[in-house]
């Protein structure tokens, strides 16, 4: 019963980590895009045109984004 356990262990623990991993990414993409939400309304802000895979650069590497342009 025991080593089935353990054995188990290493396997949810990974698991456990890429979830949270996940889940911050997810919040600090979320954060991101609200931060460009508030600079965008602003009147001083003239809006800096960026191509909207540049927020997957993170996720996919800049290959992956140079082929997409």
């Amino acid at each position: 019963m025991t080593e089935k356990y353990f054995a188990a262990t290493p396997f949810t623990c990974r698991n456990t980590i890429f979830n949270l991993h996940i889940i911050i990414q997810s919040a600090i993409v979320n954060c991101i895009t609200a931060y460009w939400k508030i600079l965008l309304k602003l009147k001083d802000f003239e809006g800096i045109r960026v191509h909207a895979n540049i927020i997957q650069m993170h996720f996919l590497g800049k290959a992956q984004i140079r082929r997409n342009l």
